[in-house]
Order: structure tokens, then sequence, then C-alpha cells
């Protein structure tokens, strides 16, 4: 789907500048798994602010919360008018853009908000056309954002982060269309052989069923920017460098409605939002398996996708606090540079807010100190603290 190329050309990242007009402007990216809690925090932190999304590929979104970008304007900080606005390119796309001072030369921000609390519809191009986005200044470069993988697991390693605080922990879901009846768990090695050798395999391997020998199951996923996916194949052990074959497919309709056909091989590539791949296996048409956050399982599964247990334990809250469901990574923030003014302002606000979160209900985000295990890495053992 969307290449490292594609993304370099209409991510926002993280900056800061100052209008004539003393405004600041202040742009986040990073992490979309974390996109919907990050939001929230910044309503609650910003006073009288309007707010506005978008999607990258033109498809329709219900909420800002999983929308890829969101600008919000007209609120204030510390008595200073602020802007701030948020493009979701994920975790390794994230580190790469803070960690390597990427100039905002050649991408893209909405530019107003012109109905609050509702979608600038359109694709990129379309918007770009209208004056809807507009290319960032060339002079600004990147200094903070949110991460759910550390910085040694990506390939953005050359430039070390000044900072990678862990704010809370953020689960993961596997699921699988609707049209997998019968499967009910993934393993280790089923996720390994799934996705490492062809992303195309038999039902039977998920079922042990020989006559499930005749259908087919397609590997989706995200690309390789997502801290999601680096999560998933630390955890699984195929190791987060390892080459993947996932699929892509055409879709129709919305909601619950959406039909799944012609997939094509994605080979190393895959989807540049959760959202996207929760609407695949939220579908029907084909059978697939994938691996999303808990906000995009939330939505998928509302749609008709199937929760899958892992390695045999179901996901909840409670089976993450006491370890025995061990798909997860810690959430953090990060940034290069010492921050100061706004943006030093809001970065310690939303650090404040977010270590300080309790625990939700949906297990989107679980309180570090709520936690009786831990782990030192990506995909590390999980101990007793």
């Amino acid at each position: 789907m969307n290449t490292k190329t594609s993304l370099l050309a209409t991510a926002a990242t993280v900056a800061l500048f100052s209008a004539a007009n003393g405004q600041a402007v202040i742009d986040i990216t990073g992490s979309t798994a974390g996109r919907a809690t990050v939001h929230n925090q910044i309503l609650s932190l910003l006073s009288g602010e309007s707010f506005a999304w978008y999607m990258v590929n033109g498809n329709t979104q219900t909420n800002a919360a999983s929308a890829d970008a969101v600008i919000y304007k007209g609120g204030t900080l510390g008595g200073i008018s602020v802007t701030v606005r948020t493009f979701w390119a994920g975790s390794a796309s994230g580190v790469d853009f803070v960690s390597n001072q990427v100039l905002l030369d050649n991408k893209f921000f909405a530019t107003s908000v012109t109905t609050a609390n509702a979608q600038i519809t359109g694709d990129q191009a379309a918007l770009q056309l209208a004056g809807q986005l507009t290319p960032a200044s060339a002079e600004t470069a990147s200094e903070f954002g949110f991460s759910d993988v550390k910085q040694a697991a990506t390939l953005h390693q050359a430039n070390p982060l000044a900072e990678q605080t862990d704010m809370f922990v953020i689960p993961f879901r596997w699921l699988c269309t609707e049209t997998l009846i019968g499967v009910t768990n993934i393993t280790d090695q089923m996720a390994r052989t799934h996705f490492t050798a062809g992303g195309e395999t038999k039902k039977s391997l998920f079922t042990g069923v020989a006559g499930d020998a005749l259908t087919l199951v397609y590997a989706v996923g995200r690309d390789s920017d997502s801290g999601t996916r680096i999560t998933t194949f630390a955890e699984t052990g195929a190791g987060v460098f390892t080459p993947l074959t996932q699929w892509g497919f055409t879709t129709t309709g919305t909601g619950a409605a959406v039909t799944i056909s012609l997939p094509a091989e994605l080979f190393d590539g895959g989807y540049a939002s959760g959202g996207s791949v929760g609407t695949i296996l939220g579908g029907s048409g084909f059978s697939a398996i994938g691996y999303v956050g808990i906000s995009d399982a939330t939505a998928a599964t509302g749609n008709g996708a199937v929760a899958l247990n892992f390695n045999g334990v179901p996901f909840s809250v409670e089976n993450v606090k006491n370890g025995s469901y061990t798909f997860w990574s810690k959430y953090q923030a990060i940034r290069k540079q010492t921050l100061s003014g706004t943006a030093a302002s809001l970065f310690g606000s939303l650090k404040t807010a977010l270590v300080a979160l309790p625990t939700q209900g949906s297990g989107s985000s679980i309180k570090l100190t709520d936690m009786a295990v831990s782990r030192q890495s990506d995909g590390g053992d999980v101990i007793p603290k």
C-alpha cells in the first residue's frame, strides 16, 4: 500500500514555529495505535478549540480519534493561542522524523477548520488542489512525537533520541474475518508461518481440521513504518526486521457492509493505518487474519471481525496486568532536542497527563503502576515487577 516514499511526500511530522501574529503552531506525528488517547488529552489540555480531521486516502472516517490527521484551532495553552496538527504516520516513521530532524518541505498540513468536529473530505491530491492542504515550511524540523516501540527496534538508530519516556502500556489484538468459522486462537508459530511463508496459509493451520486445508487465509497488516507491526513480530519471535508477505484488498461498502475483493500481494508492504487493516478484517468475501491496536479492534469487531486468543489466552485488561496476555508494548514520548516555549509546555503537559491517565476499561491504555509485570525491550520476556 503506502510506501516510505509516499509517506515522506505527505506525512506531517512534529514541528513548532511562530507566525507573525504570535500564534504557536505545533505538529505531532507517530504511533497510530495511540492516536485516540493523545486526541482526547489534547482536547482536555486546550481550551476553546475546534477541530476537523482528514484521511490521506480519502476514505470516510466517523471520528477524529481514528483519523490519519487532525487539526485543532482556536485553543489556548497558558494564555497563548495554539494550533495543533497531528498526522499519525506510524511509530518508526515518527522516530525517523524526530531523531533525524527531517525537514518538512513537501509535507502537507490541513489549513483550516471549516466545520467544527467534521471530516475534511477528499484524498490528499484533491485537498491540496482545493487549498485545504498546504506545504509546511522548509525551515522547520521535527521536535517531538510518540512511539509504541523503542528506537532500537527501528531502522532509524544513527542519531540517538534524547528522550524516550514510557507513559502507559498499549495492548494489541489478533483478529480474523467472520468467514473463518472455527478459528479462535493464533500462536507465535502460526503467526510466523502465516506472515513469513507467503502470506497465504491453509485454514487447517489454525483449526487442526484436515478438511479446512481447502480454505486459504490471507495475511493482512501494516507497513514498515508501523510500531504495531514491529511489536507484533518482536512478540511472535519472527523478528522486527524480517521481510513479510501481506495482502491488500479492494473494498466496497462501508461499516458492517464492507466486501473485500481482488487481493493483491504486497510482499513486505502493508497498510499505513490500523483503521485500514480493521476495515479489511471487518469485511467479508475473503478470509484474512491480521493485527491491530485496541481502538481499531473495537471498530472492526463492531463490523463483524472476530477476536482471537493469543497463545491460548484471551485479551482482557486483567490478563495484560497479570502477564498472561503478552501482546503489548509501552507507549512513549520521544524528542531529539531541548524544547522551549509552547512546545515544551505542550510536551510536558501531555506527558504528565498520559502518565497519570487511569487504565481505560477498553484496555486501549493501561497505567504503568497498575501492571504487575514489566519488560525491558520490545518483545522481551514479561517478568514480575
